[in-house]
């Protein structure tokens, strides 16, 4: 590490929570007084990575040495609700804080409540304030708010969410692959080149999607099906391939544990009636089946994150990967169900977490359901709030409520943060955070399953701190640490971390920047062996007989109703990057619908329109978009309009959240568009 120092290149990792976790190397100029980090330079030989950004941070030294950058720290003085401060000294700010907390201890140590979650998803970012939590017996967040419900749905199949490698796109026996509600050109660029490569190699492509995606265009076979439809489309997929005699008897009779009936359960009376409310032709749906069955044990599936943001998303995911159980598409070459590889490496990265959190001490800290925090916060319990990683009034479902409730007068709210944004507009104290690439961190990205890090470089802004250095600071003041737990610096407890890995693993991170968990070749579960209780698949007895929302409230749509998506914008990740993508920012000033949907409601495009349902109301320019289904409304999620009319998508959608594993529902709502 200190011979790479010297040429001012270190390690690093994109430590944004999106598919790539790109690493790269970065290059500094430590001499420089200010604007030290020059360029990353994406490793090539990084089986992911591949030399390349995504469109969405290829330029971080811009955001790096933003000019809106917090450089202080801030102070309201102005109503909750717009970003009206003063500048104070860091050391002014722990004051208050500390006065703040102090008569919080005296009341209830848990009314001090840390909500926290991926904005930097570095582990010793995300972990290491609860040391703080938990020396004064605090409460802090769990869970997310992303792909919980899809990871449930599959964990309540194989006992683990993770079941394929993502390498094994590239695998010549791949010879069909599935992308089922996941736009990878816009999300996940670098799976997008991969199944491109596999495209020159002849592999089929077939695109399940509401949305007419950048890759369904050149897809072999592409099916628009209603939203919140899906396990529909697998029933008529499961029947089809029983009565065709294509499943694979010996595979379920051997690893698969299942209720006999959940064929009968499969047998539709009325597939005419089914398919249109699938919404897809019949001749589409049936050479899906053919396919299916014609490249039995060389199909991948790969799973967005799309279907399972409903009420019923993690039983939604279920049903989809019960297509590649009855077909016996496990543990073989070139098949799996992709979508997320966390659980792959849980137990070292829990172990990692053990000790950033705790210093393998016992944790003492209460929790809560992140999905929850609104609900949460009203009961008035709570009387500090830290904000870091996280930008719930953004973030979070049902806006119009959430604000309301961060506006109570005893709530004392600070938020770490690089720039001003919604969250802030909240605040009380806004303190001026580090950049990951100043900090010494360590990754676990979600999709590929490896572990990264980050070398941290030098910060010229004196005053921004670390979410770590911030509460070392907080703790110290209060004189808390009786075992000096918080007195570890940050680098210190990363080396402590590299310790912890296997020397293989470590020998990697430090000369490589990364470790893959898997050859790119590996197989995981190729001896069928899955990690429930007697090893196979259990498949729940109602997992194709249930009815979703969609399904419900289709049956009461109203002709100016529509169901509402808010997928992430191309150039952004959630509610971040907006300051070097500014330009990109108008397109939050629309609402889309397909041409039909426009001339049916004798609307005109670029018309300014009324849109609103139980939770909020705004107005928003009216425009096309010609790859969306009918019924189908579209507004990008993370920022709000430059009409400050309304603040951004959430104020439409509900608090209920998924049913499975308490992520966010934001997919479940419907809006109705008026004439201004």
């Amino acid at each position: 590490m200190n011979k790479r120092n010297e040429h001012r290149v270190r390690f690093a990792t994109c430590p944004k929570d999106c598919y790539g976790g790109c690493v790269f190397e970065a290059y500094w100029d430590e001499e420089a007084e200010e604007k030290n980090f020059l360029y990353g330079k994406p490793l090539r030989d990084h089986p992911f990575t591949k030399g390349f950004f995504c469109s969405k941070l290829n330029k971080r030294e811009k955001l790096l040495y933003h000019p809106k950058r917090l450089r202080s720290a801030f102070h309201r003085k102005g109503d909750k609700g717009t970003n009206n401060f003063k500048n104070i000294s860091i050391d002014k700010a722990l004051n208050l804080i500390k006065e703040k907390v102090e008569s919080a201890l005296k009341l209830n140590t848990t009314s001090i409540l840390g909500a926290f979650y991926a904005g930097n998803s570095g582990l010793i970012s995300q972990h290491s304030p609860l040391r703080f939590f938990n020396l004064i017996n605090g409460t802090v967040t769990r869970g997310g708010i992303c792909n919980e419900g899809g990871c449930e749905g599959l964990h309540s199949l194989f006992g683990t969410y993770s079941t394929t490698n993502p390498f094994q796109i590239v695998n010549p026996n791949a010879k069909l692959i599935v992308i089922w509600g996941s736009n990878l050109s816009a999300n996940n660029i670098h799976m997008y080149r991969l199944v491109r490569d596999a495209m020159k190699r002849n592999a089929l492509i077939i695109v399940i999607d509401p949305r007419k995606t950048r890759l369904a265009i050149d897809a072999d076979l592409f099916i628009k099906i209603n939203p919140g439809m899906d396990h529909l489309l697998v029933k008529v997929i499961i029947n089809e391939l029983f009565k065709s005699g294509q499943i694979d008897k010996q595979f379920l009779e051997k690893h698969v544990e299942f209720e006999t009936n959940i064929i009968k359960k499969a047998h539709l009376t009325d597939l005419k009636r089914i398919i249109l409310k699938i919404g897809a032709s019949k001749k589409k749906i049936m050479r899906f089946v053919e396919l299916l069955g014609e490249y039995k044990h060389q199909t991948l599936f790969i799973l967005g994150y799309g279907p399972q943001k409903r009420i019923h998303g993690g039983k939604i995911i279920r049903a989809i990967a019960l297509i590649q159980i009855m077909l016996g598409n496990l543990g073989k070459r070139g098949t799996g169900i992709i979508y997320s590889q966390s659980d792959f490496k849980r137990l070292l990265k829990r172990k990692l977490i053990n000790y950033i959190e705790n210093g393998l001490t016992s944790s003492k800290t209460k929790e809560i359901e992140l999905i929850n925090l609104d609900s949460e916060l009203k009961t008035k319990k709570y009387k500090v709030l830290f904000i870091y990683n996280f930008n719930p009034v953004s973030s979070l479902p049902n806006q119009n409520s959430l604000r309301n409730t961060l506006k109570q007068k005893d709530l004392f709210t600070v938020v770490i943060d690089m720039f001003f944004n919604e969250t802030t507009k909240y605040a009380d104290l806004v303190i001026p955070a580090k950049f990951s690439l100043e900090q010494y961190d360590i990754f676990a990205p979600f999709f590929i399953p490896s572990f990264s890090i980050t070398e941290g470089g030098p910060c010229t802004l004196k005053n921004c701190l670390t979410n770590y250095e911030f509460f070392q600071k907080l703790e110290a003041i209060l004189g808390l640490d009786k075992d000096d737990l918080m007195k570890e610096p940050q680098k210190d407890i990363f080396l402590n971390c590299l310790r912890l890995f296997p020397k293989k693993i470590k020998k990697n991170l430090l000369n490589n920047g990364y470790h893959l968990i898997f050859e790119e070749k590996s197989i995981p579960f190729e001896d069928l062996k899955f990690p429930t209780k007697d090893h196979k698949i259990h498949i729940p007895p109602h997992s194709l007989n249930f009815e979703t929302f969609e399904e419900k409230r289709k049956k009461k749509v109203q002709n100016n109703e529509f169901l509402l998506i808010s997928p992430s914008h191309k150039f952004f990740l959630h509610s971040q990057l907006g300051p070097i993508q500014e330009s990109h920012l108008i397109d939050f000033d629309n609402v889309y619908l397909s041409p039909k949907d426009i001339k049916e409601l004798h609307l005109k495009n670029g018309e300014t329109v009324n849109v609103y349902n139980k939770y909020g109301s705004a107005k928003y320019e009216l425009n096309e978009m010609k790859s969306l289904k009918q019924g189908l409304a579209l507004i990008y999620k993370g920022f709000p309009s430059r009409n400050l009319n309304h603040p951004n998508v959430n104020i439409f959608t509900p608090s209920q959240e998924e049913e499975l594993g308490h992520s966010g529902a934001y997919y479940s709502t419907f809006i109705k568009i008026s004439q201004d």
